[in-house]
């Protein structure tokens, strides 16, 4: 009997959402496929391309957010400078 039965506390859901409302810039171009394979294979060949950069700041865009919102808690005056 108890090996079939759980507790309410078991059942529950252990995992928290966030809801993320922002905005982002976004633009694209259709390209053919032998463009797309063109790009793949300088992209293999440079890893550091502009995948890599764009991906850094945005890392570090976060990292900062973070830190950002500390300062704020903190210093108010100091973050809005």
């Amino acid at each position: 009997m108890s090996g079939d039965l759980t507790t309410a506390s078991e059942n529950r859901e252990r995992r928290t959402f966030f809801r993320i409302d922002d905005s982002i810039s976004l633009s694209y171009q259709a390209i053919t496929k032998q463009e797309m394979e063109e790009k793949i294979d300088r992209e293999d060949m440079e890893p550091e391309g502009s995948f890599t950069v764009m991906s850094n700041i945005a890392s570090i865009n976060q990292n900062m957010a973070g830190i950002m919102h500390r300062i704020e808690g903190g210093e108010p005056d100091i973050a809005a400078y």
